[in-house]
């Protein structure tokens, strides 16, 4: 039911909205926080020591960006129990969090085969045993994954409709057992980013402002989760960006980049946080950092350098350093960029055309003084 005065296609164009902002904040997060489920669940397997041993190996090699050794540590599981969702989940883990740091799709195909198996394999467990929350946490992550990547490529009433059914399952989880701190992680982020997201939404009932009660889930994981303290601070660090809270959110950063010192995905965070102080300097040494792991990386494409070095040029800029500034956008002007990139970038290589124009009118008065 539409309310008073919209149009239907109003109301779609509001519900796209909102499944973009909801996607697009939620899978900065939804990848790492996953990991959560499968620890959780190691009861699922035979030989719990020895799997416990190969889940947190995969995790920290993942964490530390090497997917390939991951990938391997994680197909041990599935040759120990070939039945059970574990492996498999997280070698779609490995590849959801690939694919975003890469800022590629280029292992789509396999990752939904992955997700899918996962899926069939937790709905015969529930056919024996209905009320096992383990299982309940593997069918909701199965399908969050699975709304993080589709609103990730503007897929988004299908993001949506996996989304709803992602947490679903969660509620349905920790209905069985209340006290598993881990588990939240993802229903905290969830209430945090539908609030985010209602603004968009004028024609669906108020759904009232969660965001505490987000952060506060969150907060309970990092302090009493059993495995996902780093996970959980990783979300606050994100969501405290998002409520212009900088200097909890550059705490929290400074912790994880201590820990995971060459790590792209954290290098992020910190960076962004010192754009948005306007602390110039800093951001601009942060960015160069992520711009040295990023090159040498052999990523399969220029994403990720056309946005670092747009925000090395924004740097420059406001510091007034102009040449630099130019020399940044040229650079970055004449970049090689495969189809996709080239899209989704369309936006702001706009944006760097005119950042160049001003920062060429901004040097020529500079010189005139």
């Amino acid at each position: 039911m539409l309310a008073r005065g919209s149009s239907a296609s109003g109301g779609k164009e509001e519900a796209r909205k909102w499944c973009e902002m909801l996607t697009r904040q939620f899978d900065r997060i939804v990848c790492l926080v996953c990991f959560v489920f499968p620890l959780l669940s190691v009861n699922l397997l035979a030989n719990e020591e020895e799997i416990d041993s190969l889940i947190y190996r995969g995790i920290e090699l993942t964490l530390q960006e090497n997917y390939n050794e991951a990938m391997g540590v994680f197909a041990k599981i599935i040759q120990s129990d070939a039945e059970s969702p574990v492996g498999y989940f997280l070698q779609a883990t490995v590849l959801q969090i690939k694919m975003l740091d890469f800022e590629s799709n280029n292992y789509e195909r396999e990752f939904y085969k992955l997700l899918d198996t996962t899926i069939a394999k937790t709905e015969r467990s529930l056919t024996k045993n209905p009320d096992d929350a383990w299982v309940y946490f593997y069918l909701g992550a199965s399908y969050g994954y699975k709304a993080a990547y589709e609103g990730k490529n503007q897929k988004y009433f299908s993001a949506l409709h996996h989304g709803l059914k992602a947490i679903s399952k969660l509620k349905k989880a920790l209905k069985c057992d209340p006290n598993l701190y881990d588990a939240y992680l993802g229903l905290g982020t969830y209430h945090y980013f539908r609030t985010k997201a209602t603004k968009f939404i004028s024609w669906l009932p108020f759904i009232g402002d969660t965001r505490e009660q987000g952060i506060a889930e969150i907060r309970l994981a990092m302090e009493k989760g059993k495995y996902s303290k780093t996970l959980a601070k990783n979300g606050l660090v994100w969501i405290f960006i998002e409520e212009k809270r900088y200097e909890e959110a550059l705490s929290l950063a400074q912790e994880l980049l201590r820990e995971y010192s060459e790590s792209r995905t954290f290098h992020w965070a910190p960076a962004e946080i010192y754009y948005h102080r306007k602390e110039w300097e800093k951001a601009n040494d942060m960015f160069h950092q992520l711009l040295r792991l990023i090159e040498q990386s052999n990523l399969p494409n220029n994403y990720n350098l056309v946005v670092v070095k747009y925000r090395l040029a924004q740097t420059y800029f406001y510091q007034k350093k102009f040449g630099e500034c130019i020399r940044e956008c040229k650079e970055i002007l004449q970049l090689p960029l495969d189809e996709r990139s080239k899209s989704r970038l369309e936006d702001i290589i706009s944006e760097i055309e005119e950042l160049l124009k001003r920062a060429k009118s901004k040097q020529k008065s500079q010189k005139k003084e």
